[in-house]
């Protein structure tokens, strides 16, 4: 981020590297990897929001963050990683995707105080 990646480049990089992983197996990838990628999805939405909130609405996260919202991309995307998390957690994923899918329901209403 602080080499002047936008958030947006960042979300679209993590979701290639979930999409790659479930093109690359037959049956989806493997699900601890899975879950990593995820995870890490749901930091970065985490450390989108805490930027976009804490600079005001003249700081470049926050734009690129109310810019997400308006063309309904990045809801999608959250529809999208919630799917996958409550689809792991419905094979057994246990009390860990539980608590990453919390934190993403999180990041989302936050996401919807902003916009």
């Amino acid at each position: 981020l602080s080499i002047g990646v936008s958030f947006p480049d960042l979300l679209d990089a993590y979701e290639g590297v979930v999409d790659g992983e479930v093109r690359s197996l037959m049956g989806g990838a493997n699900p601890l990897r899975r879950y990593l990628s995820l995870k890490s999805i749901v930091e970065l939405l985490e450390e989108w929001v805490s930027v976009a909130s804490n600079g005001g609405n003249q700081n470049r996260a926050y734009r690129e963050l109310s810019n997400a919202v308006v063309s309904n991309r990045l809801m999608s995307q959250i529809d999208e990683f919630k799917a996958s998390l409550r689809e792991l957690g419905n094979n057994g994923g246990g009390d860990e995707v539980q608590s990453v899918l919390g934190r993403l329901y999180r990041a989302e209403e936050a996401i919807g105080r902003m916009s």
